[in-house]
Order: structure tokens, then sequence, then C-alpha cells
């Protein structure tokens, strides 16, 4: 029923606009975690590394489907960057260790 509705709301959209809904497939979706050990080994701060990452990846989150037991985001999607392009362009600020280095 879910599918279904989604799929309904999907061509609502495409004759209101004139434009067809970008859709994100479950295997083009990314986890990514983040290494506590790594990142005191590095002296980074988890909410400067997070806010950088939210930033890099544009969270387009636009709201949260629930339906029944599953929680399904509802994202803006586009043609975007590869994972590898956005990591290797993205730089993370790192905290003075006790010299000022």
């Amino acid at each position: 029923p879910v599918a279904e509705t989604i799929r309904k709301l999907e061509h609502e959209l495409a004759e209101e606009t004139g434009t067809n809904p970008t859709g994100i497939a479950f295997e083009n979706q990314l986890d990514l975690s983040i290494s506590k050990e790594k990142l005191l080994l590095y002296r980074v701060s988890y909410n400067e590394l997070y806010r950088v990452l939210k930033t890099a990846f544009r969270e387009n989150s636009v709201t949260m489907l629930h339906s029944y037991q599953q929680y399904l985001p509802i994202n803006i999607a586009g043609n975007e960057k590869t994972v590898n392009r956005v990591l290797q362009e993205t730089l993370v600020q790192t905290q003075p260790d006790n010299r000022g280095n």
C-alpha cells in the first residue's frame, strides 16, 4: 500500500509540474559510520565532522514517512557527485594540540 501511494504521488507531481520525480534506489543509499577512535587520534570534533558531512552530502531529507514499523525518509534527489568525489573535496577542521599545532 505504501509503494502504491508513493507511485500515485509521483504521477500526480509529474502531471502538475511536467517533471518526473527522480527516485533513489535502495542500493544507491549510503550509511556512514564515524570512528570515534580516529576522531580522537586526529583531534576532530564529532559535531564538526557531522556538520561538514551533512553539508557535503546536502541533507535533503524533507520529512519522514511512517508506515507500520518502517520509517522511510523522503528526500530531494538529483544528479549529484559520486561519494568518493564528495569525500575528496571535503575538509574538516581539526583542533590544536597542547602546543597549538
